[in-house]
């Protein structure tokens, strides 16, 4: 793949996540449930794991990718 292309899709693919982490962030301070301010419904560690840990894997793993070849001059 062209070094430009693989450019674009990086520069694009981090604003693209900026904007989801900033959504989720002012989702969750807009839609504060009563029953988590009191301790009874909070989810276990072993359910946030299950389910966002690959997801986040992957997109830790592309945010380094994206850092490496923005860096990289040609």
């Amino acid at each position: 793949m062209d070094t430009k292309i693989k450019k674009i899709i990086a520069r694009e693919g981090l604003v693209i996540i900026g904007f989801i982490v900033a959504m989720f962030i002012l989702m969750f301070i807009f839609t504060i449930n009563p029953r988590f301010l009191y301790g009874s419904g909070l989810p276990g560690v072993e359910y946030v794991i299950v389910l966002f840990g690959y997801p986040l894997y992957l997109i830790v793993r592309f945010i380094i990718w994206a850092i490496k070849t923005l860096k990289h001059k040609s």
